[in-house]
């Protein structure tokens, strides 16, 4: 998997040097909101203490689902936003492998 993401990174950086000034920033990532994320999504906390993505190897796997399936999402929201075939292709690959990692940790969760 590691494999994967390390390419997957070569490629999106290429394809923002290419696209220049038209690419899109890199957003900031701020992984407390994961935590605050996981237990609004329930309503209430997770665990006791809150849950951290940190906190240990089960919390972060669960953590690298969620990220996994938000890769899916944005892939696939973007798709109908790029009009240049080969960017296109290279989202929809990755988008795919996204969704083979989200595959590959909710297995190793359940």
């Amino acid at each position: 998997m590691l494999w994967h993401v390390q390419t997957r990174v070569v490629a999106v950086s290429q394809s923002m040097l290419f696209a220049g000034s038209a690419a899109v920033s890199q957003p900031l990532i701020n992984l407390t909101a994961v935590s605050t994320g996981a237990n609004a999504a329930l309503g209430r906390e997770l665990c006791c203490p809150p849950f951290s993505y940190a906190a240990n190897d089960l919390a972060g796997m669960v953590t690298a689902f969620l990220f996994e399936d938000v890769g899916v999402t944005a892939y696939n929201g973007a798709a109908p936003l790029i009009s240049d075939k080969t960017f296109l292709s290279d989202a929809i690959s990755i988008g795919l492998i996204e969704a083979y990692h989200a595959g590959i940790v909710s297995h190793q969760l359940c």
